[in-house]
């Protein structure tokens, strides 16, 4: 991860096409209020996401392990089992540069995104409008 203060841009590295990484998503401080529910180191989800290049973007795709098929020796029946429960592409980041396979792609709106739901959250229990 790269951070240009100057630009208020955030980078990342991708080190090859299709990569994959963890991705886990929680709530790093908290509201101060447990009736609402947004408290410090809530898990709001983990994943294994996937980096696949898509033209100029490299596609974040999250995929679906909670679902497999059990007929190993099935082809037909594990692409039922993929079809019916799909990954999801979730960004679709701006390849800023490109060096040996690596990809330097840029990241801010998705690392500037109200993924948990704070706003919204906050709404629904009539306390004020807010954004990112």
């Amino acid at each position: 991860m790269y951070l240009d203060r100057k630009g208020d841009k955030l980078y990342l590295e991708i080190p090859r096409d299709s990569v994959r990484a963890l991705y886990f998503l929680s709530l790093a401080t908290g509201l101060g209020s447990n009736p609402i529910g947004l408290d410090r180191g809530s898990e709001q989800g983990e994943w294994v996401a996937r980096f696949d290049r898509d033209g100029g973007r490299v596609l974040m795709v999250l995929e679906n392990w909670k679902y497999r098929s059990s007929a190993i020796n099935n082809p037909s029946h594990a692409r039922t089992v993929a079809e019916a429960f799909p990954p999801s592409t979730i960004a679709a980041l701006p390849i800023v540069a490109e060096e040996g396979g690596r990809f330097l792609v840029d990241a801010t709106d998705f690392a500037y995104h109200d993924w948990v739901n704070v706003a919204g959250t906050l709404a629904g229990d009539e306390e004020g409008s807010y954004a990112v």
